[in-house]
């Protein structure tokens, strides 16, 4: 269970970025994007640091009687569940125009996982799905750097 809990996380998280990256070309104006992505960067930088010093003291108290890595983990998911809402509650998405060959319900699913079944058909695309899984080892690896030095 808590295996498939972890892909599924790693799915979720993997496809944030693409979709936040998404989300501000759709509503932001081409001059001020520059600006907006890099903002989005610099949060994303500042939260690994933040958590990583923040998470990893964390990890070694005890809180409230409850182990502090255990804390640590409710916290994030509190404030994940938290952003979620509140973005489905705040955001409006942009009209979308949908093809009229694609459908609705199932239909539209099988559609677009045709369409992304069609981007394995190009070797560019494999070798650049295959370099970043092993290029990601690596620096996964980094995140373990302050247990060691503990």
């Amino acid at each position: 269970l808590m295996v498939a809990l972890r892909a599924l996380n790693g799915a979720a998280l993997g496809s944030l970025q693409p979709i936040a990256q998404g989300i501000v070309a759709d509503v932001t104006a081409a001059e001020q994007r520059g600006k907006v992505y890099g903002g989005l960067g610099f949060a994303e930088k500042a939260g690994i640091v933040a958590g990583t010093l923040i998470g990893t003291n964390m990890g070694r108290k005890e809180l409230m009687g409850i182990a502090g890595w255990r804390v640590a983990f409710l916290v994030v998911g509190a404030l994940g569940a938290s952003v979620g809402v509140a973005v489905a509650a705040l955001m409006r998405e942009p009209c979308r125009r949908t093809p009229a060959d694609m459908g609705r319900g199932c239909k539209a699913i099988v559609t677009e996982l045709r369409e992304l079944a069609s981007y394995f058909r190009m070797p560019s695309f494999c070798v650049m799905i295959l370099q970043a899984c092993f290029g990601c080892v690596p620096w996964y690896a980094l995140n373990y750097k302050t247990l060691f030095f503990q």
